[in-house]
């Protein structure tokens, strides 16, 4: 099971600068023409969905399984504890990115949930209007985007994530908070244990 992880990750690690080019070339036009060539349309269909289902895996296994999140998220960001003074830098580092992290999502929290509309109508029929604050935990509007290629328009609706930017913050914020909680009451048990 530990060969197939390494796979997927790896498979995703490394797929993924050619992900990011290929979902940025299909911006434009002439990725319309890559049609004629059936063989590169079927390789870049295979590289992607094996690139997908290596994003599922990993973004699943970070958010689920705690030894691969250390193992993996441990070399992304180079932490070394190899004495105890190093565990103190890492635990005081850790402290004060939590910190600041906290103090950024409620910043943009409360950001979210201010609004401004100011609305002006002509001379002869002036109407002045504005609008503070805002507070909305869901947002379901669908986005309609339309698109033009070739002479022939597309639209489609898009929904976002159904928390408005407000819910997600909180979200955010409250993950962060029950999981410093959880981790530091593990912690303390397993100190009482020894």
């Amino acid at each position: 099971m530990k060969q197939v992880s390494q796979i997927l990750t790896k498979t995703f690690i490394y797929l993924l600068p050619f992900a990011v080019a290929v979902i940025f070339c299909s911006q434009f036009d002439f990725m319309e023409s890559i049609v004629k060539f059936p063989n590169l349309v079927l390789l870049l269909a295979v590289v992607m969905m094996a690139w997908l289902v290596a994003g599922i895996y990993f973004f699943l296994a970070l958010t689920f399984n705690s030894h691969y999140r250390e193992r993996t998220l441990v070399k992304l960001a180079n932490i070394r504890e190899r004495d105890e003074r190093e565990e103190r830098i890492v635990g005081h580092a850790s402290r004060q990115t939590f910190l600041i992290m906290l103090a950024v999502l409620i910043s943009l929290f409360a950001l979210s949930t201010v609004r401004y509309d100011f609305t002006q109508k002509t001379a002869d029929d002036s109407t002045r209007s504005i609008t503070i604050g805002h507070f909305s935990l869901f947002d379901l509007k669908p986005e309609m985007v339309t698109s033009n290629h070739g002479g022939v328009e597309h639209q489609y609706q898009s929904y976002s994530i159904p928390l408005s930017k407000t819910g997600l913050l909180l979200l955010m914020v409250g993950v962060q908070l029950a999981a410093f909680k959880l981790t530091a009451r593990r912690e303390i048990q397993r100190g009482e244990a020894a």
